[in-house]
């Protein structure tokens, strides 16, 4: 349900998930060991593939500082892996460039495809403790393309206990997004409600999905006619809200008007990149499935 764009992939509304900020240091950097290594890694995870031109013949030796550098500035995902992977073998490093390492390794496995090495990433670094929300917020992600919607849950519930008060509303209208997703719009209803309790929330669309949940929930369409018409005229209804909308055309019984938000919303979902969608894949299964439903029937 409703969502803004982030590095890690689509997200609902309430804001974007910072970058781990910086925590306390550690003096030995453990958490690449567990993850199994690729044939393309640099031979010498802290030397770098050139020379040192004032002594030719010789390696450049690269600190994870620098590494975390090369990932951020990766221009591919293959490349962002090798450096993350790089740095994080390359020695003792303070804890949030550890952080933000497994960052970088797990955004580019995420964009790669490797949900299962992504995952592991993500939860390296929810054992770190730096930044747990986000952490958290990641590894569901992971989840959610590895189709463990059980999973998926328990880390967005994590996340929604564990973050600071300015991004409880972004963690919780996410939980209420897949919860109603994964067909449980009951529990989505009572997520959404306390979601949008929170102050800085984008209302129109969490309306929307309010209604939507309390539909399947209770067969209470009384919100929907007020929810479509608020959402389509709102900034919230582009993008992701062309996925709502559709499901709110659909229970007005307006088929055109469906099908052209659903197939809308799936354009531009299939041209997104791998993590993008990866972290829609339910809303895309189910606008599949709607849009599906219209043409046939």
């Amino acid at each position: 349900m409703g969502r803004s764009r982030t590095k890690s992939g689509a997200t609902p509304p309430g804001g974007s998930l910072p970058p781990p900020s910086t925590g306390p240091t550690s003096g030995v950097v453990r958490a690449a060991r567990a993850l199994p290594p690729e044939a393309d890694d640099p031979p010498t995870s802290t030397r770098e593939a050139t020379t040192d031109k004032r002594r030719p013949g010789r390696r450049v030796r690269v600190s994870p500082n620098a590494c975390l550098e090369r990932a951020l500035g990766a221009k591919t995902p293959s490349v962002r892996v090798r450096w993350a992977r790089a740095g994080l073998a390359g020695g003792p490093c303070d804890l949030d460039t550890q952080a933000m390492l497994l960052r970088q390794l797990y955004l580019g496995e995420l964009e790669l495809g490797e949900y299962r090495r992504a995952r592991l990433a993500a939860e390296q670094i929810v054992a770190l403790g730096v930044m747990p929300d986000v952490a958290h917020h990641d590894a569901g992600r992971a989840c959610q393309a590895l189709e463990d919607a059980e999973g998926a849950l328990d880390h967005m519930r994590e996340a929604a206990r564990v973050c600071p008060a300015e991004r409880r509303s972004f963690h919780l209208s996410t939980l209420g997004a897949l919860l109603y997703a994964y067909g449980r719009p009951a529990e989505a209803t009572a997520v959404l409600e306390e979601a949008l309790r929170t102050p800085d929330v984008a209302a129109p669309l969490l309306r929307a999905q309010l209604a939507l949940a309390r539909l399947r929930a209770e067969n209470d369409a009384a919100g929907i006619e007020v929810a479509f018409h608020e959402l389509l005229h709102d900034r919230a209804g582009e993008g992701y809200g062309r996925f709502v909308l559709g499901e709110l055309a659909v229970a007005r019984g307006d088929r055109r008007s469906a099908q052209l938000f659903l197939e809308a919303f799936l354009a531009k979902a299939k041209r997104a990149r791998m993590a993008s969608q990866a972290a829609l894949k339910p809303e895309i299964d189910r606008a599949t499935e709607l849009l599906g439903r219209l043409v046939w029937n």
